[in-house]
């Protein structure tokens, strides 16, 4: 497992996280992650096989992992994304 709270948005090929900077790809089961950070927004990512992702969403506390989105989160997240691949050398 993998938390890259303050990798994603900073390192990696346009900002991809701590996975890409250190070229790790495949080589763990889940990627966990903040959008507070470098996206400046309420939220967090979780990522992996569905099975994992899955358990984690049933078992955790209900308050962490599962509350409404926002709109406008999303689109700045997007945005940010969209941005960092076309520019990974300005990013």
């Amino acid at each position: 497992m993998v938390d890259d709270a303050h990798g994603e948005g900073v390192l990696g090929h346009g900002g991809r996280g701590i996975v890409d900077h250190f070229s790790l790809h495949g080589k763990f089961d889940l990627e966990i992650g903040t959008l507070s950070k470098a996206f400046g927004v309420v939220g967090g990512v979780i990522a992996g096989k569905k099975l994992v992702v899955d358990w984690i969403r049933q078992r955790a506390r209900p308050f962490l992992f599962f509350q409404r989105r926002h709109t406008c989160g999303h689109c700045c997240v997007f945005s940010c994304s969209r941005l960092a691949s076309k520019n990974p050398r300005n990013w």
